[in-house]
């Protein structure tokens, strides 16, 4: 399981799909190794 609590973008970054990009990768990341079963994001 993965819980990631916040993630924060550089203003000069947001609204360019950066942060999304980020999670993805993580979530590659973990299914390579998988550890991912469930992933929650809190907002």
């Amino acid at each position: 399981m993965m819980f990631l609590y916040s993630i924060e973008v550089l203003p000069e970054y947001q609204n360019r799909g950066n942060g999304s990009e980020l999670i993805e990768s993580l979530k590659e990341i973990t299914r390579q190794k998988k550890l991912l079963r469930n992933v929650f994001i809190y907002k």
